[in-house]
């Protein structure tokens, strides 16, 4: 339907989406795209524009994304956000929902002096166990089963992927709660904030 808006537009994707393939692209300006479905199956792609060109300052939003563990040829599905070019924000809310496992990879293919792209990841108001490992922070589930010799935590994890495209800055914000943070190692510069 071409480019509508001479300012940018907002793109709420809401319900179930089941789609082997999704690519949904805003055009040359500044768009939100916001991603909270029921349900998802299928790999999903969100971009920011339709070309890769410079500017374009764009915001992608995935609010509490359910579990995702459908395959498409044997691999995994899962969330890429790519705001492409200009200067653009990530943020994921995660949802402490102890049986969510899913991946999302933060993957900026625009130009690496086209503007300060950030990545921020938001906790619960629950106690919040994250784990920054080079290329990714994972929300990780505590197994309130789990006895003195079992692992501490569940298989499902909240998992965001992101590489030194994310050039800005990476936040993760642990809000309320008794949270722990655990890294290793990074790929981005990084802020771990524990909240109050």
């Amino acid at each position: 339907h071409g480019n509508a808006d001479a300012e940018g537009a907002r793109i709420d994707i809401l319900g179930n989406l089941n789609s082997p393939e999704t690519t949904l692209s805003g055009e040359r300006d500044k768009d939100v795209i916001y991603l909270a479905p029921q349900s998802l199956v299928g790999n999903t792609t969100l971009l920011g524009d339709n070309d890769g060109q410079r500017g374009g300052d764009d915001i992608l939003i995935v609010d509490q994304l359910p579990t995702i563990t459908s395959t498409q040829g044997g691999l995994r599905d899962s969330v890429t956000l790519d705001g492409r070019g200009g200067n653009d924000e990530y943020t994921v809310f995660t949802s402490g929902d102890p049986a969510n496992d899913y991946i999302i990879n933060v993957r900026d293919s625009g130009a690496r002096n086209d503007g300060a792209d950030k990545l921020f990841i938001e906790g619960t108001a629950a106690d919040d166990v994250f784990l920054s490992r080079k290329g990714f922070v994972a929300l990780l589930h505590q197994d309130p089963a789990a006895g003195a010799d079992d692992t501490a935590f569940t298989r499902a994890v909240e998992r965001i992927n992101y590489d030194d495209r994310v050039n800005g800055r990476v936040r993760v914000d642990g809000l309320a709660g008794d949270d722990q943070f655990y890294s290793d190692d990074n790929s981005a510069l990084m802020t771990l904030d524990g909240g109050s």
